[in-house]
């Protein structure tokens, strides 16, 4: 009993096994108290909690279930996909820091909603050629 808890590969499937279902139950809780309060920063975080968690404990799942020599597809592919939504993810909480909460008046209320998808749009393409 004490070798396989020795084991590196044990601590993580159990701190996924426990952490992840908590992470999500607190992201719920926040994302609820948030939408009372009408808030714009429930898409990034609902974006967080059903894309980015459950792909990071699969990226997680994926790399120690295929430990190996060997260069791996489906590892790499997963991972690549969790780089794209961590991009989607910063872009989204600064579009909700910098637009969604701007006072009326500044020059982030008045800069037109087409430009900051344009901007969004490239940096996205961007960080994909980058990954």
């Amino acid at each position: 009993m004490m070798s396989v808890l020795a084991e590196g590969w044990v601590w993580w499937v159990g701190a996924l096994a426990i952490g992840v279902p908590l992470v999500l139950v607190v992201l719920t809780e926040i994302i609820g108290a948030l939408r009372r309060r009408r808030s714009p920063a429930v898409r990034p975080l609902l974006l967080l909690r059903n894309a980015v968690v459950p792909v990071a404990a699969l990226v997680v799942l994926l790399a120690f279930a295929t430990r190996s020599d060997q260069d791996l597809v489906w590892v790499r592919i997963v991972g690549t996909v969790l780089g794209f939504l961590l991009i989607l993810l910063v872009l989204s909480g600064v579009n909700v820091a910098l637009f969604s909460t701007a006072r009326e008046g500044t020059w982030r209320e008045r800069v037109p909603t087409i430009f900051v998808e344009i901007v969004r749009l490239l940096l996205v393409v961007v960080g994909l050629a980058v990954l």
